[in-house]
């Protein structure tokens, strides 16, 4: 019935933390199983805050937000969000702060998130980060510990996303026969196209640490042409 009505189903994401302040939180999922009735009220009067599971964001952890989970957070805490694309996303409560409609589209308001959220209590937890650690046919995560220059071999299908959290690094690629470097600074982050046979990663300080973002290739198969 979602689908039908929108055409989208919500979109699942990962938050990672890049910088956060002693007093600062975040709030993930329902801290008890709730439904539509209480949820609504809450948001009409400013207590949704009191049935938010409530999480201590510390630098270089993350936490998985599956689609239909309200989140929000609290204090200075600055997140790298990876997300699916999907234009669905609902602002149950502004919790007292103004909310600008470039941000949430005013169209999509609370009666019709009830629809899609998931009043189950929240299961997760913030985690530490090794290897691949998010991966879904929406999107993939890697973290890397950079200590000497590697090679990466590119992909024809589909870019990639770096982005620093921790020292510096130098991506090095061929450009006309001739090496470029690109600078990867802490906190900024950069792509690069599909069209890039192979680079390099060169780290520049003791420490650097990068995550790798990709978008897995799929070949979409139409059931009107491909009997198969």
């Amino acid at each position: 019935m979602l689908k039908q009505r929108y055409d989208f189903l919500g979109r699942r994401k990962i938050w990672y933390v890049l910088k956060a302040s002693p007093d600062s939180r975040l709030l993930v999922g329902w801290n008890h199983d709730t439904d539509a009735s209480e949820v609504y009220s809450a948001c009409l009067d400013g207590s949704v805050k009191g049935i938010l599971k409530e999480f201590t964001p510390m630098p270089g952890r993350f936490i998985h937000i599956p689609a239909g989970t309200p989140h929000a957070a609290c204090g200075k805490v600055e997140l790298l969000e990876v997300s699916e694309s999907s234009p669905l996303d609902f602002c149950l409560s502004g919790m007292g702060e103004p909310v600008h409609p470039d941000e949430f589209d005013e169209s999509l308001n609370l009666v019709d998130a009830l629809d899609f959220i998931d009043y189950k209590a929240f299961g997760g937890q913030m985690e530490s980060p090794s290897g691949v650690f998010a991966d879904y046919p929406e999107f993939v995560v890697r973290q890397i510990d950079l200590h000497s220059p590697a090679t990466v071999d590119g992909s024809p299908d589909a870019f990639v996303v770096y982005v620093c959290t921790s020292g510096s690094a130098v991506l090095q690629l061929e450009v006309l026969g001739q090496k470029v470097n690109y600078a990867l600074k802490a906190g900024k982050a950069l792509l690069v196209p599909a069209e890039c046979e192979g680079f390099a990663l060169i780290p520049e300080e003791k420490g650097t640490g990068l995550l790798q973002i990709t978008v897995p290739f799929r070949e979409q198969r139409d059931s009107y042409t491909d009997k198969s």
